[in-house]
């Protein structure tokens, strides 16, 4: 339900007496208890000449005042600690700790207060320090009788009152409070203050009388014990409780009251005005979460004294964010909130209202604790699993109320960059491509509306910032992310065409046609000429993991360059063109030559497939007992990549294959799994593809008769990039291997294997311990380099092993 404008006026009214109410803590006078006395008759409190103020207002401790207003707007206050009052005069001073609440679940503050009533012989008043006190009674008074002095009211700060006692009648006093003139009070902040006053009960009215309205609260009930849900902030606060509500409770109630005054009288201008905010902000300290509530009542305060509060909304939001951000880590350490669950169970999220608010569920210290957080405009954001506290967007809506439509541009901006930020956890994002889209807009729109003032150049920035990782490869192995595999993910390709029709005139739009244009050339793959593009546009866009594949593409370039595809086998009959991975998978069979149109072709980790020639599990797909059957890419080259620990690809049982343009690897950084592995298999050609790793192997061959790889790059595997075990006819021609392990080839009875225009270099990964030689050859192999160039600089030897190894030139 919506607060209508009364309600608000009394849910003010509520808050104002709460404020008028204070009292100090931590005076030197003597603690004790006062035994409960029996009432005594008007005629003994109320003589005609005045007033027995120690028998008029008597409080026990514990007693509990429960005050009741319009709308069900309460209150109560409970007498927890009594002070005797020795000189100049004798009497007591008692300090109450209460609430105020409202029925309204829009209010979401802490409305705890804490106040003290002294009571002498000679007057009743409001305590608030030594040197500053409210006097309501006095002990010599008739009808009529009048006398000055001070409150705190608090949008006004310290003021000078004349009190008035209209009426004494039976065991009441009704007694007026009137702003003394010439205050430099707005005509809209002007009222009376009445309290009436029973004998034995101290106050039983509040009432603030404006020219058009009136707002009353009035005393109906009392009980001699504290309420179940009563939790003491100031007199006698639990360990928690200390940490976080300040024993300098009154002293800053005058300073603020004091500064309100000055603000009040001086005057200023503009300038003058915001320099003010900016010394009280200054003398702050940073650091205490109570500050920041300080701060927000003092810019309601200030905003009334200028038509133009930018400057001022500017200062507290930049305070506001200092302590969050500087020490939202460190207070759920001072406090010692590691319990996730418990900590977020202070607060709930009204949807329909898209608030947050104190969990009407908690009682004792915990509520206690969600309210002063609320107040304070903490809320809990993590980073890698550990909560902190950081800025809230309904904590604006609470602190800054303005009718300047600039200042709401601003706060509107603010809550935007809080409800968005942060969009990474753990080095993810958060946030979806149609969000970061949104946000992008929505803050170059704020930067664009008031591009000629500094205030809003942070928005330019966050798009900016957005824009970046909106564009830029920003993951390679999340499905989260724009680049899935190093392919542009559907949801970030569909959110750019939508960018660049809905927002024709945006900065940003020239650049994502581009950035479409490039992606549709290249099948949607990150690439060197979209590399090159957004780097010439100033951005760093290139990963570890691209810069990896674009190694491997510019060495495969040189490799390939001038060579003829394959000679396609006749008996692979059957034409198939598939362009993803369940097609593919569902292809795969004898007598058929499969085109893979451009793009990836992901292995999924596990799947059931009807095909009795295929089988995929743990991430390998594993291709069984297939004849004359050529996969290749219909042009260029497409990737194979699989999630998988294990093998990439397996052929086992399968004869005449033909296989190329195909970059076949893992997903992974760590893997146990060769990248091709061939068993039991005859008669297979393997032309223009890259196997890298990290799969273990590269190649990986046992009891097979007749394969040859030409054109081909293997690198970046841990181990070999090649491992024969078994195997006759044997060729590997204009064939690369670079950044594999140190022991490069493994040959055991390998017969008859050749290779031809084979470079090694720069393989200086340790997989296996003490590898003294680039390869091992056992004694029934047979191995011959041909115009073959081996570099040996991480090991100490060639060969090791008693096979026959032979080079020519």
């Amino acid at each position: 339900m919506i607060l209508t404008q009364f309600h608000k006026k009394c849910l003010l009214y509520l808050i104002l007496i709460l404020f008028i109410s204070l009292s100090a803590t931590g005076c030197s006078k003597k603690n004790t208890e006062n035994e409960a006395k029996t009432i005594p008759n008007a005629g003994d409190i109320i003589q005609s000449s005045g007033v027995n103020l120690n028998e008029f207002v008597r409080y026990e401790l514990n007693e509990t005042l429960y005050y009741k207003g319009v709308d069900g707007l309460n209150r109560y206050e409970s007498c927890v600690r009594i002070d005797e009052i020795l000189s100049p005069n004798i009497g007591k001073l008692y300090f109450f700790e209460g609430e105020t609440e409202a029925l309204s679940e829009e209010v979401s503050e802490d409305y705890s207060f804490y106040k003290a009533y002294e009571v002498t012989d000679t007057h009743y008043a409001l305590y608030y320090d030594d040197q500053n006190e409210m006097i309501l009674l006095k002990n010599d008074i008739l009808e009529g009788s009048k006398w000055k002095t001070s409150m705190i009211e608090p949008d006004l700060g310290m003021l000078a009152v004349e009190a008035t006692v209209e009426k004494i009648e039976n065991d009441e006093i009704t007694v007026r409070y009137k702003f003394i003139d010439n205050q430099n009070i707005p005509v809209a902040q002007q009222y009376t203050l009445e309290y009436v006053f029973k004998a034995g009960q101290g106050i039983v009215k509040e009432k603030r009388l404006y020219s058009d309205y009136e707002l009353e609260l009035q005393l109906t009930q009392k009980s001699s014990d504290t309420p179940n849900t009563f939790v003491s902030r100031y007199n006698k606060p639990s360990e928690l409780i200390s940490k976080i509500y300040p024993n300098t409770y009154f002293k800053d109630l005058i300073s603020d009251s004091i500064f309100k005054q000055k603000m009040r009288r001086g005057h200023f201008n503009d300038n003058e005005l915001y320099q003010s905010y900016k010394d009280y902000l200054n003398q702050l300290q940073v650091g205490n979460m109570g500050n920041i509530s300080r701060a927000k009542e003092m810019l309601r305060n200030s905003v009334t004294y200028t038509q133009n509060p930018l400057e001022l909304v500017r200062q507290f939001i930049a305070f506001y964010e200092l302590n969050c951000y500087d020490y939202g880590h460190v207070w759920i350490e001072q406090l010692e909130l590691y319990d996730n669950a418990k900590l977020e169970a202070l607060f709930v999220f009204d949807e329909h209202k898209e608030k947050t608010r104190v969990n009407p569920q908690l009682k004792g210290e915990y509520r206690a604790v969600g309210a002063y957080f609320i107040e304070n405009g903490m809320s809990i954001k993590y980073e890698e699993g550990h909560p902190y506290f950081s800025t809230s967007a309904d904590f604006l809506d609470q602190a800054v109320n303005v009718v300047d439509p600039i200042s709401k541009d601003y706060v509107a901006f603010k809550k935007r960059q809080y409800t968005v930020f942060p969009i990474q956890s753990e080095g993810y994002l958060t946030v979806s491509a149609e969000e970061l889209a949104h946000a992008i807009k929505a803050f170059d729109a704020d930067y664009q509306a008031h591009r000629d003032l500094k205030d809003f150049e942070e928005a330019k920035y966050l798009a900016d910032y957005l824009f970046e990782l909106y564009i830029l490869p920003n993951g390679y192995f999340s499905e989260d992310y724009n680049y899935k595999d190093g392919y542009i993910t559907e949801a970030y390709l569909e959110s750019y065409k939508a960018y660049i029709q809905e927002n024709p005139k945006s900065s940003y739009t020239p650049i994502l046609i581009n950035v479409v244009k490039i992606l549709k050339m290249t099948a949607n793959a990150y690439s060197q000429e979209l590399d090159r593009y957004l780097t010439e546009l100033g951005y760093s866009p290139m990963s570890d993991t691209f810069a990896l594949k674009f190694m491997q593409m510019e060495m495969f370039s040189d490799i390939t360059e001038g060579k003829k595809r394959i000679l396609l086998n006749p008996k692979a009959s059957e034409v198939v063109t598939v362009s993803n991975t369940e097609a593919f998978l569902s292809a795969i069979g004898p007598n058929k030559t499969i085109y893979l149109k451009p793009g990836l072709y992901e292995i999924p980790y596990q799947v059931e497939i009807e095909n009795a020639y295929v089988q995929v599990e743990e991430g390998t797909l594993r291709i069984k007992n297939v004849e004359n059957m050529t996969v290749l890419s219909e042009s260029g080259i497409v990737d194979i990549l699989a999630d998988s620990y294990l093998e990439v690809l397996v052929y086992d049982g399968c004869e005449n294959i033909q296989m190329e343009g195909i970059r076949l690897g893992h997903l992974r950084t760590y893997c146990i799994g060769d990248v091709l592995s061939v068993k039991a298999s005859k008669q297979i050609e393997i032309n223009k593809v890259i196997l890298f790793g990290c799969g273990y192997n590269g190649l990986n061959l046992e009891d097979v008769t007749g394969l040859s790889l030409s054109n081909s790059l293997i690198s970046d595997c841990q181990a070999c990039g090649l491992v024969f075990k078994d195997v006759n006819q044997i060729s590997i021609k204009n064939t690369q291997f670079y950044r594999n392990g140190r022991q490069l080839f493994d040959f055991k009875n390998a017969l008859n294997v050749t290779l031809t225009q084979v470079v090694a270099a720069d393989n200086d990964k340790e997989a296996y311990e003490a590898v003294n030689a680039l390869m091992t050859a056992d004694e029934l192999s047979t191995i011959s380099f041909i115009k073959s160039k081996l570099e040996t600089t991480f090991v100490q030897k060639r060969v090791e092993g008693s096979g026959a190894v032979t080079q020519e030139e």
